[in-house]
C-alpha cells in the first residue's frame, strides 16, 4: 500500500508538470497507460529452495489480477533535457507444468504438482533523466534524435513457493512451513535498486507516427549482480474529439539477476521478463 500510494504521488506530480506547460517554457508531457502482456522465464530461490519457471502469457493471464492496474510511463521534455517516471504493478502466479523443482529434500515425497506453484508480487519504478545528445533531419521530412538516460529501477516483490508433500516430515530445517498438505517457503517484502544507464534512438515521422528503440543495463553489483532491459515501440496519432491520442505498440524484455543471503536466508530471484506492450498515450 505505501509503494502504490508512492507512486500514486509521483504520477500526480507528473500530471501537475503537465498541467502547468505552455508554450512559452516549451515543456511537453505524453503519458501512457500501457498492459505487459508478460511471459517469464529464470528460476526463483526462497529460504534455499528453488524453483524453474518457463511460463508465458496465456500461462499466466488467469492469475495476473494487475494486467493494466497502474500501469504507466510519464515523460517530460524540454530540449535537450527530459525526465521520466514508470511502473509496473503486478500480481502473477505459476502453477502445474511452469514450475518446476530445483532442489528436493531428500528422501521426502515432495512435488511440484498441479496444485503446487508459486506466486510472485512484482513491482517495479523507474525514475531517470533524458539528454539529446544528437538530432538530424532525414530525407522525408521527418526527425530522428539520440538520447543518453541515466536513473535508478526500484525492485519492490515477494515470492510464495508451494510444494504438494505426501507424509510427515520436519519442514523448518528446509526454510519451509507446512500449511495443510503443503510445504510452503514464503519470501517477504524484499527490495532493492538499481542505478541504470543506458540509450534510446527516437525517430518522428513526418505524419506524427513516432519509432522508439530503448536499450539500458544497471545494477553492477549495487542492487541487482546485473540487470538489462530492451524494449521497442511504434506510436500511431489519432484525433478523438479535439485530441491528438497515440496508439501504441510494441515490446519489451527485462532481465534481472538478484541475489541475497545464503543458507535457509538465500533469496534468487534471476529472471527474464518479456512480452508485448500496448498503451494509449496523453499529450499535455
Amino acid at each position: 500500500m505505501k509503494f502504490a500510494t508512492c507512486c500514486a504521488a509521483i504520477c500526480l506530480g507528473g500530471s501537475l508538470l503537465a498541467g502547468s506547460a505552455t508554450a512559452d517554457d516549451q515543456w511537453t508531457v505524453r503519458t501512457t497507460l500501457y498492459g505487459w502482456l508478460t511471459s517469464i522465464k529464470g528460476s526463483l530461490a526462497v529460504n534455499g529452495n528453488e524453483v524453474e519457471v518457463d511460463a508465458d502469457f496465456s500461462d499466466t493471464a488467469s492469475e495476473m489480477d494487475s494486467l493494466v492496474a497502474l500501469m504507466g510511463y510519464t515523460e517530460a521534455r524540454k530540449k535537450p533535457w527530459g525526465v521520466y517516471f514508470d511502473l509496473v504493478y503486478a500480481n502473477i502466479g505459476f502453477t502445474g507444468g511452469s514450475v518446476r523443482e530445483g532442489s528436493p529434500i531428500p528422501g521426502v515425497d515432495i512435488s511440484t504438482g498441479t496444485k503446487s506453484g508459486a506466486d510472485l508480487a512484482l513491482r517495479v519504478a523507474e525514475l531517470g533523466g533524458l539528454y539529446e545528445v544528437k538530432s538530424w533531419e532525414t530525407a522525408n521530412g521527418g526527425k530522428t534524435g539520440l538520447d543518453v538516460l541515466a536513473g535508478v529501477r526500484y525492485f519492490h516483490t515477494s515470492v510464495d513457493l508451494t510444494y504438494e508433500i505426501t507424509g510427515a516430515v520436519n519442514l523448518p530445517p528446509f526454510g519451509l512451513s507446512q500449511e495443510g498438505s503443503f510445504a510452503v517457503a514464503r519470501s517477504g517484502d524484499v527490495d532493492w535498486v538499481d542505478p541504470i544507464v543506458g540509450l534510446r534512438l527516437r525517430h518522428d515521422f513526418a505524419g506524427g507516427d513516432r519509432l522508439q528503440l530503448r536499450g539500458d543495463i544497471g545494477g553492477f553489483g549495487v542492487g541487482s549482480e546485473f540487470s538489462w532491459q530492451l524494449m521497442a515501440a511504434y506510436a500511431h496519432d489519432f484525433t478523438w474529439g479535439d485530441s491528438v491520442l497515440s496508439l501504441a505498440l510494441g515490446y519489451r524484455l527485462l532481465d534481472i539477476d538478484y541475489s541475497t543471503g545464503s543458507g535457509l536466508k538465500e533469496f534468487d530471484f534471476n529472471t527474464t521478463l518479456h512480452g508485448p506492450l500496448l498503451g494509449l498515450t496523453f499529450r499535455w
